[in-house]
């Protein structure tokens, strides 16, 4: 799935190459501030005794990464990395009706990978030096490398054990996401502006989760902003 979807996005960008070829191109690199405040799943099970079992399972991330755009005049397109980390949570309770066992794990986890975006953009100059656009589009984040280190806690927040954990298949944490918001530029000088953008995303389903929800879990909404700052040429 996730294949599919990056090549997807890189045949896209070759036909919004028509947009770049038509149009004066500006290209630049920035440094970007990335976020996924949600994200995870619930999963209930009730067996034959009438016991019921939950797992929940909390995922959010953020972190930075460094990027490359290029610009026509409605067009932006950008290819990048990132590096996240996040506080996990994995809950796992038995309920028998009359009692519930809890068992409760704090994750660290670390994903790193590289993130492409398409955007459509509007131009409004505000002044010979300010420019505002709106931008709405979509970005994917391809994760190359996943790992967490559990860690066990008891009912007082006392650490009880820890287990590492390399994901076999850090694939299953990439995702689409769709996103809008707006951007500005200041021309520092004829050839140079500043850039800024700052955009929400709401994401779509990651491997991860989507095996899980075929289970019968509910997925949690993974939504997030990406903030950043850039030196552009013409």
């Amino acid at each position: 799935m996730a294949k599919k979807i990056l090549l997807g996005l890189v045949m896209a960008a070759f036909v919004v190459g028509g947009a770049f070829a038509q149009n004066p191109i500006t290209f630049g690199v920035g440094t970007f501030f990335t976020s996924d405040f949600g994200g995870g799943f619930e999963h209930s099970i009730t067996d034959d005794a009438d016991l019921t079992t939950t797992t929940i399972i909390r995922s959010p991330n953020s972190g930075f990464g460094g990027l490359v755009f290029v610009d026509a005049l409605f067009a932006s397109m950008s290819v990048g990395f990132f590096t996240t980390s996040g506080a996990w949570e994995r809950t796992l309770s038995v309920d028998d009706g009359t009692d519930v066992l809890e068992e409760r794990w704090d994750g660290n986890t670390n994903l790193t990978g590289l993130k492409i975006s398409l955007m459509g953009k509007l131009p409004i100059a505000i002044s010979e030096s300010v420019t505002i656009f709106p931008m709405i589009g979509f970005s994917y984040r391809a994760v190359l490398a996943a790992s967490t280190l559990w860690i066990e806690l008891d009912d007082d927040r006392e650490e009880v054990d820890r287990e590492h954990q390399l994901h076999a298949n850090p694939g299953d944490f990439s995702a689409l996401w769709f996103r809008f918001g707006l951007g500005m530029d200041f021309n520092v000088s004829e050839r140079t502006f500043l850039r800024g953008t700052f955009t929400y995303g709401m994401r779509f389903r990651n491997d991860f989760e989507r095996h899980a929800i075929g289970d019968g879990a509910s997925g949690r909404i993974g939504h997030g902003v990406d903030v950043m700052l850039g030196l552009g040429f013409r």
